[in-house]
This record gives structure tokens, C-alpha cells and sequence, in this order.
């Protein structure tokens, strides 16, 4: 009835991922859009963070500090198989699967300061796409894969900028608010979710694209 009458996809075979606690472990739960069938997808000791769904829904991407380090892994949830992404030193973190499956961008900071990547699935070598001395971290693909938005305090204060998805025109779209942080594009690509601080408080909001 939705689709008819939208035409578009609802959300009745959807399923969110969450982090939680237990005691001194760490888990990674799945639970159906409407709260039931919540199951434990992985749990350990070390600190979790920042799971990410595959457009397909067949794996999550995440970083995880079991050696110590926020490193960046890749769980495929029909098998609980568990793939080490990215282990450089220092920061592995917002892993985020472009549209398809083919590319996954996220941040590091292996060369001093957080810089956005990209790798390829075919190849072994991520493609670095900023370059400054800000810290750019929490990249999101459009959901067309013409573009990322990401999270850069290169004004100053950490705001919300897009650029294109070889890491050209970066322009930014955040300019209320001192503090605008994980940006995720809605699925028509017309709007962007991001975190606010406001009054002392973290709220959610949402900006045109434009």
C-alpha cells in the first residue's frame, strides 16, 4: 500500500542495527524496524563503534579496539565471519559502503591528522580524497554515489560539508550551530540528518542538500 501509494519502498522488512552494553562487554544488536527479534550480532570486551549497513544488508562495517587500536572491521551477518578492514596507526573509524557495495570510505589518521579515504574492492590501496589540517571524519555516500558529506572543523568548528566522490568541490552546508557532527544523507538524497549541539544538548536535525 505504501509503494502504490508513494511510490516508494516502506519500511516493513527494515531492521536496525544499535550498540549497547552489558556489564564489561560491548554488543552489536539487530532488531526488526518495529522492535521485535532483537538478537545480539557481536559481543565482546573491547569498546565498539560506529556499525554501518552494506546497501544489500549482508554486512556491517565497524570499528573496534580488540588489538588495542580503532581499527576497522567488516562482519558479514549470515555467517558471523569477522574481516579486519584497516589496522593503520592511529584512528580507523565511519566506515561507510557507497551505493552497490563497490567502494567504502572512511577516516584515518595515519599520517597525522584524520583524513577521509576511499578503497576500492578490487584493490588493496585506499585513494586518500582530503587533504588539509583539519580533521575530517564520518564520511556518508548520496545515495546516488555522486557525493560524500562528512564532518570538517576545517572552519573552525566541526560542521557538515559535501563534496563529490573523488574528493573535489568540498563546500559546506552547516552554518548555525558550533557543533554539527555525523551527517547521513535520506534515501531520496533531497535532506541531510546530522547531530547539533544546542544548549549544552545534542539534538537531531536535518538541512536541504543544497
Amino acid at each position: 500500500m505504501v509503494k502504490q501509494i508513494t511510490g516508494e519502498e516502506g519500511v516493513f522488512d527494515t531492521r536496525i542495527i544499535y550498540l549497547a552494553s552489558s556489564g564489561s562487554f560491548n554488543e552489536i544488536h539487530l532488531i526488526d524496524y518495529d522492535g521485535h527479534n532483537d538478537h545480539i550480532l557481536l559481543r565482546e570486551k573491547p569498546i565498539i563503534v560506529s556499525p554501518r549497513w552494506s546497501q544489500d544488508g549482508e554486512k556491517i562495517v565497524f570499528t573496534s579496539y580488540r588489538e588495542n587500536n580503532p581499527d576497522l572491521y567488516q562482519i558479514t551477518i549470515r555467517t558471523g565471519n569477522i574481516q579486519k578492514i584497516s589496522g593503520e596507526k592511529g584512528i580507523n573509524t565511519g566506515g561507510a559502503y557507497s551505493p552497490g557495495g563497490g567502494r567504502l570510505a572512511y577516516a584515518m589518521s595515519k599520517d597525522g591528522n584524520p583524513e577521509i579515504y576511499v578503497l576500492d574492492k578490487y584493490s588493496k590501496n585506499p585513494k586518500r580524497l582530503t587533504n588539509n589540517w583539519a580533521t575530517d571524519v564520518a564520511p556518508q555516500w548520496s545515495p546516488d554515489g555522486k557525493k560524500i558529506t562528512f564532518m570538517s572543523d576545517r572552519a573552525g568548528s566541526p560542521q557538515v560539508y559535501i563534496m563529490d566522490y573523488k574528493g573535489k568541490n568540498p563546500n559546506r552546508v552547516t552554518f548555525q550551530g558550533k557543533y554539527n557532527a555525523t551527517p547521513a544523507w535520506s534515501p531520496r538524497g533531497d535532506r541531510i540528518t546530522f547531530s547539533t549541539l544546542v544548549n549544552g544538548h545534542f539534538q537531531i536535525a536535518t538541512i536541504k542538500s543544497d
